[in-house]
């Protein structure tokens, strides 16, 4: 939308409480939509790097937009906002309130429930409970492959079977596999496969759409490839803990889309 870019252009001008004020308007007046999330985004990681209330901008949003997506997508950013700087107890609380909310954003809270008590608190069996709440309640996001390594499991053969379905030397579909590990840090391999000779884009986004770093692009044959991020190297956009986004997208000669598939990755530093 036209009033979003406008908001996104006033950082140029480093003018932050501007574009606070717009980002802010931007939000209450389309708060129903998608893009709401994007400038909430923005919202959070300009506060944050110009060292402004940051966590009240966040606590507001959360209660303004209560029980919505919006409102659980405040949660969760303030919640890795108190993972980077060492408050484990606060940001757990915060997971803990939305792993059972059943929202778009519960799968990730489950998560880093599981992932911060069984890594940061040592409280492996309590971590583990909201691993396998996880792995039932959403058995093939990429979340789940992550929880199931961390407890040193594979996937059920129903998983492997969608994930991969008639094992061959050649695959037999495109496919863009889960990020292995899930969270990581600083580095993450990204798996996938051609099922014929074809033009290959694989490109890193941050949340706000910007391109990272792009990993593969040009003509490669059939196959499965591997290929790792190392999240200290990008195209000069500083990368921080959070969500990022992979998309692969597979054309002809006649650069006709064959296929598009995107997984997301988190980084938590």
């Amino acid at each position: 939308m036209a009033e979003l870019g406008l908001a996104l252009k006033m950082e140029r001008t480093a003018n932050v409480p501007d574009e606070q004020a717009a980002l802010g308007a931007f939000i209450a007046k389309y708060s129903p939509r998608p893009t709401s999330l994007i400038a909430l985004s923005h919202l959070s990681q300009l506060s944050e790097k110009a060292g402004a209330n940051t966590l009240d901008i966040l606590s507001a949003m959360s209660s303004t937009y209560l029980t919505t997506t919006l409102g659980d997508f405040a949660s969760v950013l303030k919640g890795q906002f108190l993972m980077r700087n060492g408050q484990t107890d606060g940001a757990l609380s915060i997971f803990k309130g939305l792993a059972g909310s059943g929202g778009t954003f519960e799968k990730d809270a489950l998560y880093n429930a599981g992932s911060l008590l069984w890594y940061r608190k040592d409280a492996k069996a309590e971590g583990e409970r909201y691993f396998r709440q996880l792995i039932q309640d959403y058995p093939d996001d990429p979340f789940s492959y992550s929880a199931l390594a961390t407890l040193g499991e594979s996937p059920t053969t129903k998983q492997v079977v969608q994930r991969s379905p008639i094992p061959s030397e050649t695959p037999l579909v495109n496919d863009l596999s889960s990020v292995y590990p899930n969270p990581f840090n600083p580095t993450a391999q990204i798996r996938y496969s051609l099922a014929g000779p074809s033009r290959v884009s694989l490109v890193v986004y941050d949340i706000l759409g910007r391109e990272i770093v792009t990993l593969a692009n040009g003509y490669q044959q059939a196959g499965r490839y591997t290929v790792t991020w190392n999240s200290t190297q990008n195209s000069g956009i500083p990368v921080s803990s959070g969500v990022y986004f992979a998309r692969l997208r597979v054309t002809n000669d006649l650069g006709m889309v064959k296929f598009t598939k995107t997984t997301r990755l988190l980084l938590m530093k």
